[in-house]
């Protein structure tokens, strides 16, 4: 009789997690933990998504961050399982020790198509278009934005993103949640277009390394300071192994950079958490560009 009780109790609780979206959603999480592999969430975040939402944070910081180093190529993601118009690949979905969630995706979007009406959410969120034109749309207007754009997206800012013209989209997404601070003057939602600091390619500085003017630089609901700025390695020019007191990710524009073992071409993305060690160096034969985007927490 226990048997069966138990087995009827399973058999339920399957089908509920079948039917209902969130336990789809739940199941989902955990078999992407179990398969493993660079960008799949760790146990932890398995275990903080099967918690109700309101409690999923609270889970978090109870488990404790072991935020794990991610490079990638940004190739072309995987076509929407609904037939929908925005393609999307998870670079990976991490709990650190800046950020309660960090998650950092690459979608591709069909020519002429949005992937959602406007809304708003918690998350800060950077976006990075890679290839193809887009259109920033805010219920104050539109803003054109392409390669050689930075559009940072403010906590509960209401926003939209369209593909322009007769092609293809594609653009990296960070984003990101944490505590909470009393930001004075936090960075408002913008769009930062660094177009000619990219096709200059930046005057060679001492080592073989220049930096760009800020793209982005203040304080946030959830961070301390959120910086952005465009960096450049002449061939051969490298910035030693180091460890930063704050998440890094670094997005590959032109070139090749290699960095702890792994050779990135562009459009490419490496994320380093806060204390990990981590250098780079261009090994090829023309100038790489990268944006170097720190995220520290308060």
């Amino acid at each position: 009789m226990l048997l069966r009780i138990l087995w009827v109790g399973a058999a339920a609780l399957t089908v509920i997690v079948l039917l209902t979206p969130s336990g789809r959603h739940r199941a989902s999480v955990w078999l992407a933990a179990a398969r493993g592999g660079e960008g799949a969430p760790s146990l932890r975040e398995a275990v903080a998504q099967t918690a109700p939402w309101s409690l999923q944070d609270r889970v978090r910081r109870l488990l404790g961050p072991k935020a794990e180093p991610v490079h990638r190529a940004l190739e072309t993601p995987p076509p929407d399982p609904d037939g929908g118009p925005l393609d999307k690949e998870l670079i990976t979905l991490q709990t650190t020790w800046c950020c309660d969630q960090l998650n950092i995706h690459y979608s591709l979007l069909k020519a002429g198509k949005t992937p959602h009406e406007i809304h708003q959410h918690d998350d800060e969120e950077l976006l990075i278009p890679i290839s193809g034109e887009v259109a920033i749309v805010r219920p104050t207007g539109e803003s054109p934005a392409g390669p050689g754009r930075l559009i940072y997206h403010a906590s509960l800012s209401p926003h939209t993103i369209r593909a322009e013209g007769s092609g293809d989209a594609s653009y990296l997404v960070l984003r990101w949640r944490g505590s909470e601070g009393a930001a004075g003057a936090p960075l408002e939602a913008q769009v930062a277009d660094f177009r000619p600091q990219l096709e200059a390619g930046l005057a060679s500085a001492g080592g073989g390394v220049s930096h760009s003017a800020s793209l982005l630089d203040g304080e946030t609901r959830f961070l301390s300071r959120a910086y952005v700025h465009l960096r450049s390695l002449e061939p051969g020019g490298e910035i030693a192994e180091h460890e930063d007191d704050h998440d890094a990710l670094m997005v590959v524009l032109r070139g090749v950079v290699e960095t702890q073992g792994r050779r990135l071409e562009a459009p490419a993305a490496s994320f380093n958490p806060a204390f990990a060690r981590h250098g780079f160096r261009n090994p090829g034969p023309g100038v790489a560009q990268y944006l170097a985007i720190d995220l520290t927490p308060r």
